[in-house]
Formats: C-alpha cells, sequence, structure tokens
C-alpha cells in the first residue's frame, strides 16, 4: 500500500488504495512547490516500469540556468556524502551510471572544486567495495579530436600517480604513445628517487628507445655521467675521441681532392690541400691515399705543418 506509478499511455499518476490502483485526482501540489522532511528512507521515489524516463527535467532559461541541482549541505560529514548518486545496475558493458551531453561545443560533464579537492573523480572499484579491481577509473575517447585535455595555469596539468606499476602509460600504433610539447619551458619532465626519471623501450630492430632531435640547438643534453651498456654509435660509426682535460674537441672526416705532377726523377712535391675551416689550429691526421696515377705503386702523402 502506498504504492505510486506514472502511466505514460494516458499521462496520469495512480496509486494502490490496497485493492486496486486509483487515479490521483486530489491532493496535489501547486509549483512552485517546497517541502521538508526528516527520514531515513527516501522522501520522494518515483518508478517507471516501462522504458521512458522516470524524472523528467527541463529548463528553457538562457543564463545560469539548472535542469536539476541536488545539493548536500552538511559541512561537516563523517562519511562520504554525494550531491547526485547515479547507478547503473547492469553487469555488462552497455550504458552508464552518469550520461552528460552537451550539443554545443561546451561541456558534456563539468565538475569543480572551490578549495583542494577534485573537480571530477573516477574510481574503479575494488573487491573491498563491491568491484573487481580490473576496471578503469577514467576512460576518455575521441574520433578526432583530444581524448583527454588538461590545463592548468600555475601547476601540473596531469599528475599521475601508482603504487606498483606505471604512472603514466601511452601507446599509440602510428604515432607517439607519449608527446610532450612547451612554448619556454621543459615538453617532458621526469623525476625518480631511485629508478628511471624517463624510461624508454623500442620493440623494433630499427627503432629508438629514446629520440632526441635539435632542429635549432642540441638534440640532447646530459648534466652527469652517462653509461652505454652497449654499442655507442656516433658520426655514422666513425667514433668518438675522448679528450683529458677540458679543450672540447671535435672529430671531422673527409675527403679532399688535388692534383699534383711528379716532375722526372723527382722524389717529393709539396703543396696545400684546402680542409674544413676551424675556429682553431686543429691536428690533421691522413689516410689512405686514393686515385693515384703513374708507375708508382703507392703514392704516399705526409703532413708536414697545418695553418
Amino acid at each position: 500500500m502506498g504504492r505510486m506509478v506514472y502511466r505514460t499511455s494516458d499521462n496520469r499518476a495512480y496509486y494502490c488504495n490496497g485493492t486496486q490502483w486509483q487515479e490521483m485526482t486530489g491532493g496535489g501540489f501547486a509549483l512552485p512547490y517546497s517541502g521538508t522532511g526528516d527520514s531515513n528512507s527516501n522522501l520522494f521515489r518515483i518508478v517507471n516500469e516501462g522504458n521512458g524516463r522516470a524524472i523528467y527535467a527541463e529548463t528553457q532559461g538562457n543564463a545560469l540556468s539548472i535542469g536539476i541541482q541536488a545539493i548536500v549541505s552538511h559541512t561537516t560529514p563523517v562519511v562520504d556524502n554525494f550531491g547526485v548518486f547515479a547507478h547503473n545496475k547492469s553487469t555488462n558493458n552497455l550504458g552508464a551510471g552518469l550520461y552528460g551531453r552537451h550539443d554545443g561545443t561546451g561541456n558534456g560533464v563539468w565538475g569543480a572544486t572551490a578549495n583542494a579537492g577534485v573537480g571530477v573523480k573516477g574510481l574503479s572499484l575494488p573487491t573491498g567495495m563491491g568491484g573487481t579491481g580490473t576496471g578503469i577509473g577514467v576512460w576518455a575517447e575521441s574520433t578526432a579530436g583530444y581524448g583527454l585535455f588538461a590545463k592548468s595555469k600555475s601547476w601540473q596539468a596531469i599528475r599521475a600517480e601508482s603504487e606498483t606499476s606505471d604512472g603514466v602509460y601511452g601507446l599509440s600504433t602510428e604515432d607517439a604513445g607519449v608527446r610532450g610539447q612547451s612554448v619556454n619551458g621543459i615538453g617532458v619532465y621526469g623525476t625518480s628517487s631511485t629508478r628511471y626519471a624517463v624510461y624508454g623501450y623500442s620493440y623494433g630492430t630499427e627503432g629508438y628507445g629514446i629520440y632526441g632531435s635539435g632542429m635549432h640547438g642540441n638534440a640532447g643534453y646530459f648534466d652527469g655521467n652517462v653509461k652505454v651498456s652497449r654499442d655507442l654509435i656516433v658520426n655514422d660509426g666513425n667514433g668518438i675521441i675522448q679528450n683529458v682535460n677540458a679543450t672540447q674537441l671535435k672529430y671531422y672526416t673527409g675527403k679532399v681532392s688535388f692534383e699534383y705532377e711528379l716532375a722526372a726523377f723527382g722524389t717529393a712535391i709539396s703543396g696545400d690541400i684546402p680542409i674544413a675551416s676551424f675556429a682553431a689550429k686543429p691536428v690533421v691526421y691522413i689516410g689512405d691515399v686514393e686515385s693515384q696515377t703513374g708507375d708508382y705503386y703507392k703514392v704516399i702523402v705526409s703532413l708536414v705543418s697545418v695553418d
């Protein structure tokens, strides 16, 4: 007794009087309406046994209008309180507990916090709270734009933490799994107390775990020791020179062409061979001599001085 239903075929409300359904023809409330009650159960409950909406609320205003407003007024709760609690009892992957939509370019769901709280929080329930602990707390997806866009005016736009695994895991089949970009600061910044600040791994034979490219500056900068456990390939395999002092060394390889003709019965000839320009006098080593002509088995070129 006391159960109420709304029949959509005639748009009328009915209540059960104990033996049959009785149309609610009187005792209603006029708008605007306000009521107050004190109960640990539902003050107002509507059940729709069909496929329609149990409650439909609409506002036609154009400035700060709200279709439904729910407020938790207690300022010092002892457990979690919810202004809106939406529950979908579906056991498959269809439907949603809460669905927000915007037909324009605004927000489908908008969350805000006045203090140091969280505007929007998503939780995959663990086993102790009725879940399996294997779901996704927040899922972001887009067909053409950003799946997730985060912006902060004074602090990190995104902070990701994990107690046992990766704080951030990015995966892409065609482009960058994780991309960082900054106009004046740091595109990607990583810190670690005990392990890797930034870790890159490539599964392909031609790929790179970490790739750096400098269009107008340096491709990479290391302020500290660098450890390489396997091959270090420099300048297409030409090697690297280690210096014992603070003077910077530059390694340059190239081929220079010159044409001299040794006179009959001559044993030597001298001349200038132009090479790449350097800011200071370099140390020059000459390797193999190619394309020599004449009766000599081999022409030897010796370096006398560098000017």
